[in-house]
Order: C-alpha cells, then sequence, then structure tokens
C-alpha cells in the first residue's frame, strides 16, 4: 500500500516560496552621500549634508534613525554639534536629533556602547592616526516603517571646529534603533569621505589622511608630558631604513629664546626599532627633561630631524625643513 506524503510538491514549494520572501523582506536604508565643503577656516561652523533613503519591505515600528560621524578628539563634537533633518514623513518641519544618551547598548551589541561599537567595526575609517571618536544621534521622534514605504531623508550635521590646523576623512554612519547595529548590511550604510581641512587656525598641521616619515604622540602636549617621536621607514623608499643605527636630532626653543639641542648620537637619541619586521623606530621623551629645560621657561616647540650615526643621511620635512612639533603651556 503507498502512502501519500502530506509533503506535497505543492506543500513544499509554496513553504520553500514563503520562507524565503519572509528571509527576504528587509528593510532597507541607504545613504546615497553625503555633501561638503573642502576646507573651514577654525572656529567656524562646518556641515555635513547626508542623503538618506529608506525602503520598507517590512513593517519596523517604534525604531529611531540612527546617524553616527566620526570626527578629531580635539573638536569636542558632543559639546560643539547640532543635528537636524527633513523626511517625507515630516513634510517641510524641521526635525531634530540628540546625542544617544551615555551607556545605551545596540540592540545586536550587548555589553557595548553606540560609540564602543562603532569603533570596534569600523575603527577611525581610512584615517591614519587614531585621535577620533565617533559622534552618535538618534531621532527624537520614533517611526512606524511599512512595507512599500519609500521614504527619504536629508539629515544636516553641523559642528563648529576647533582651532587646530588639521586634515581627517570624515566618516558617516546610517542605522536605526530596530536594527542595532546587526551585521546585516540592508540596515546601516557607511560613507567614506575625501579629505577634509581645517585652515587659519593655530599649530602645526596635523594630518590625518597621510602617513608620513614622522608621528608624534599624542598629538599635543607640554613640557612634562611624554611624547613619542616615530620615524616610519616604510612611507617611501629612502636611504635611513639601510642604517644600522637610527637617531633623533631634535632642538628646543624656549619662550626666553633659548635654543636647545640635543643631536649626538648617543644612548640618550638612539631610536628602537618597533617590530622585528618593518622599519618603524620610535623613542619616548619627557621635553622638560630630555633638553634640561631651565626653571621658569617654557618650551614653545621641538625640531627634529631622523639620522644614522654619522649624520651622513638625514630625514626632514621635504628634505628641506626639520618636523616640528609645537607644545602647549601648563
Amino acid at each position: 500500500m503507498k502512502i501519500k506524503s502530506i509533503f506535497s510538491s505543492k506543500w513544499l514549494y509554496g513553504n520553500i516560496f514563503a520562507i524565503l520572501v519572509a528571509f527576504l523582506a528587509f528593510t532597507c536604508v541607504y545613504l546615497d552621500g553625503v555633501d561638503f565643503a573642502p576646507s573651514v577656516k577654525a572656529g567656524e561652523i562646518a556641515t555635513f549634508n547626508m542623503h538618506v533613503r529608506v525602503e520598507g519591505a517590512e513593517t519596523v515600528s517604534n525604531t529611531r534613525m540612527v546617524i553616527a560621524f566620526l570626527a578629531p578628539k580635539s573638536w569636542k563634537a558632543a559639546q560643539n554639534t547640532t543635528v537636524t533633518y527633513t523626511s517625507d514623513l515630516d513634510g517641510t518641519s524641521l526635525q531634530t536629533m540628540s546625542l544617544v544618551p551615555a551607556g545605551t547598548v545596540p540592540k545586536n551589541n550587548p555589553g557595548q556602547t553606540w560609540p564602543g561599537a562603532l569603533k570596534n567595526r569600523f575603527g577611525f575609517g581610512e584615517n591614519v592616526l587614531d585621535d577620533m571618536e565617533w559622534i552618535v544621534y538618534w531621532s527624537d521622534k520614533t517611526y512606524t516603517v511599512n512595507n512599500g514605504d519609500r521614504l527619504k531623508a536629508e539629515v544636516y550635521i553641523k559642528v563648529k571646529v576647533e582651532e587646530q590646523n588639521l586634515k581627517f576623512k570624515p566618516t558617516f554612519f546610517l542605522n536605526h534603533t530596530g536594527d542595532g547595529l546587526s551585521t546585516n548590511g540592508d540596515h546601516f550604510k557607511i560613507f567614506k569621505g575625501d579629505c577634509f581641512e581645517v585652515t587659519d587656525g593655530t599649530g602645526d598641521l596635523i594630518d590625518f589622511c597621510e602617513f608620513h616619515f614622522n608621528s608624534a604622540q599624542p598629538l599635543t602636549a607640554t613640557k612634562n608630558d611624554f611624547i613619542t617621536i616615530s620615524f616610519q621607514g616604510d612611507v617611501a623608499e629612502n636611504e635611513l631604513t639601510k642604517a644600522n643605527k637610527i637617531f633623533l636630532c631634535a632642538k628646543g626653543y624656549t619662550d626666553k629664546g633659548g635654543v636647545l639641542e640635543v643631536c649626538q648620537p648617543e644612548d640618550k637619541t638612539l631610536m628602537k626599532k618597533q617590530f622585528e619586521y618593518g622599519n618603524t623606530y620610535s623613542i619616548t621623551l619627557w621635553p622638560a627633561s630630555y633638553f634640561n629645560v631651565p626653571e621658569g621657561d617654557e618650551l614653545l616647540k621641538i625640531e627634529y630631524s631622523f639620522r644614522n650615526e654619522d649624520g651622513s643621511v638625514e630625514i626632514k620635512e621635504g628634505d628641506l625643513n626639520p618636523f616640528t612639533y609645537s607644545l602647549q603651556c601648563q
């Protein structure tokens, strides 16, 4: 006797189709671009305009739009930014966004805050220095997006920039709280912008966009802070990487006209190779002690270069001028 299977072809194919439709029914978000000027003067307002689209393939209720952007820590962007937007759901009315409250955990990243989760997932974008932070906002209103909805929004980020001269590559993020930074790329988008510059400010230009032979951390310091200066020899072909030893040659300039030079090849100026492979060498110094700054003097800046032992090979800024590092007053 033949037993008819309850799993008929019609039933099987119909239900597989239904499962596939359910699996594919995601509400998709799109970040179609971000408009911004290539530069802004120090102390002025930088504006970044995000172009957002949402295509609903399911119902998502009580959700907030989440945006984030990567900015230099020196901007103190969390205190100096306003974010507004317009959307098809709000007509011409300008809506507001607020900083995501500290400690808020995205749905799909338990144990991490929004800035922490973004840093772990996307790092510092395409910037070469890590003195950056993610600033995260969400809409003050919540929304319901239905199947078939085709929505657009324009998000306006306005940041009062600080006085430091710098260049960096802005990075922007779009998501919603109903997703909470999952691994599904339909629900979040990243946009990486070209190099953006702050001009007419103070201090040496800090370049987050491109690698250079020199690097100094932290980016700003006083004479009483420890500073690590590095020679990044793999940035471009050069003769100094062939040397057995690499030394720092430096001058410190004080507010009273003093020039304090430390340039002899000795243990004090010897730079240490950081890794077995590659050509990165570093030295960590305490400026006040390293230059023997007189009591009562302020160290204003350091000029430095990298040399081999007899000084016949030297790496400077553009082969002409020394690298510079400006110090802050106490």
